[in-house]
């Protein structure tokens, strides 16, 4: 595909095949805009791990995507150029040499990039065919439209076939780009922390309304399935409605409530998804990976834009919270350690299970080797361990091996790199403070003076 000169690129004869007679911009814009509903549907539904492998043509399917953006983007700056001058505009290149560089740049884009640039491309020219009244889209025997239709419904109907045939099929498949996305999008929203999940996101509102945006429409996703594989769409909701009540419920309740219910959100789609026809139908394809894959990987910048990713960021983080958790467990004094906090366990026995995790993530570091294959079972026999060994401590030397753990873990975070970072997997070890944030609401409310949460 990269070297050949397609049709729906040129401004040859063929171009005008699919606006013969008289057009007007109302027709092209509708032609347009149907043609693309047909595309992009296919093109979002693609896992992430799809977009990126090679098509039977020779391009990647992302550069495919990328191509067809291009193309929008070229067309939308011809028809600038024509309605400035009132002459037809050639495009600004060799149609091979323009589409070999468009696969040569997509190949260090992401995939929620491309399929951001397509969206705002066809937005561009469908933003520029709306510009031309009907004498300018029939002027020179119909330069507009053909130069329209060869880069939009012509254009789509050429790479459609082969983007559809590429879409999950099975409920396997739709299961496994679910998890694909999930697990980048759930570690992205640890590496933030509960306790800035209020913070505000690049596009303006916060990672807990963000959260609980991606929440509501994995529930309404579920009668939505059975609605689709009935060969029927529901209603069209107030998306904009839907989205603001969505983020203020979010606003309003903790950043572990939402995470919670995101949650099981998920884990009750990925059951519903299991239990699909062998054989999906498109159109339930469609509601899953909008709402699914789709929809994580084009939040995915977002959420990485407020993740830690570098070791001073890290470092910080750890202190912060650090912070707030020793002056609660201090505030407790040692009356208060030695009290019940929960069926056996008392509030020194939740310091030992942290001291427990705590050395574990020195170890790991040390190594270099990150545990990835923790089962129930192991997490449970290693949480008996770290507190039935310091059952006879004293609390004084239990907060003595608390703030010397504490000092190991941050000599040993100190000692990676920015990469390292970066690149981590593990919240666990390398972001000990989500551990700590996770228990930090016992000791928060056990503790006689709140007000030091906030200074330490």
């Amino acid at each position: 595909m990269a070297s050949t000169t397609t049709p729906a690129t040129s401004d040859g004869g063929t171009d005008r095949a699919g606006v013969a007679g008289a057009v007007r911009t109302k027709d092209l814009l509708e032609r347009a805009d149907g043609g693309f509903a047909e595309l992009v549907p296919a093109a979002w539904s693609l896992a992430t791990s799809v977009l990126e492998a090679q098509a039977p043509a020779g391009w990647t399917y992302k550069e495919i995507v990328a191509h067809i953006a291009a193309w929008e983007r070229i067309t939308a700056a011809r028809l600038e150029r024509f309605r400035e001058s009132g002459a037809p505009q050639p495009p600004p290149g060799h149609e091979d040499d323009l589409n070999a560089l468009v696969a040569r740049e997509a190949g260090a884009r992401t995939a929620a990039e491309i399929l951001a640039e397509l969206a705002a491309a066809h937005a561009a020219l469908v933003s520029e065919i709306g510009t031309l009244d009907d004498a300018a889209v029939a002027a020179h025997e119909g330069w507009a439209a053909a130069v329209v239709a060869a880069n939009t419904f012509d254009h789509y109907a050429e790479h459609l076939p082969e983007l559809l045939a590429a879409t999950p099929k099975t409920p396997a498949a739709l299961s496994e780009a679910m998890r694909e996305e999930w697990r980048p999008f759930r570690i992205g929203l640890g590496r933030i922390g509960d306790r800035h999940l209020a913070d505000a996101t690049p596009a303006g509102w916060t990672y807990k309304a963000l959260v609980g945006h991606a929440t509501y429409w994995l529930e309404a996703l579920l009668p939505e399935i059975e609605v689709r594989l009935a060969g029927r769409r529901s209603a069209p909701e107030d998306v904009d409605a839907a989205n603001a009540r969505a983020a203020a419920d979010a606003d309003a309740r903790t950043s572990h409530e939402v995470l919670e219910r995101l949650d099981r959100a998920f884990g009750a789609v990925v059951e519903r998804v299991k239990a699909l026809p062998e054989e999906v139908p498109f159109l339930a394809v469609r509601a899953v990976a909008g709402e699914t894959y789709a929809h994580f990987r084009a939040h995915r910048p977002e959420i990485e834009a407020g993740a830690l990713r570098t070791v001073a960021d890290v470092l910080a983080r750890n202190d912060e919270i650090w912070r707030v958790l020793r002056a609660a467990i201090r505030d407790l004094g040692r009356a208060g350690l030695a009290s019940r906090l929960r069926g056996e366990w008392r509030y020194q026995d939740e310091v030992a299970h942290i001291i427990g995790w705590m050395q574990q993530a020195v170890r790991e570091l040390r190594a270099r080797q990150y545990r990835t294959d923790w089962t129930r079972e192991g997490v449970d026999a290693f949480n008996e361990r770290s507190v039935s060994d310091r059952r006879l401590m004293g609390p004084e030397a239990l907060l003595d091996e608390l703030d010397t753990t504490y000092r190991l873990l941050v000599d040993e975070l100190g000692r990676l790199t920015d990469a390292e970072v970066a690149a981590a997997g593990g919240p666990t070890t390398f972001f000990a403070w989500r551990h700590w944030e996770e228990h930090l609401a016992d000791f928060l409310g056990a503790a006689p003076r709140p007000e030091r949460q906030a200074s330490g």
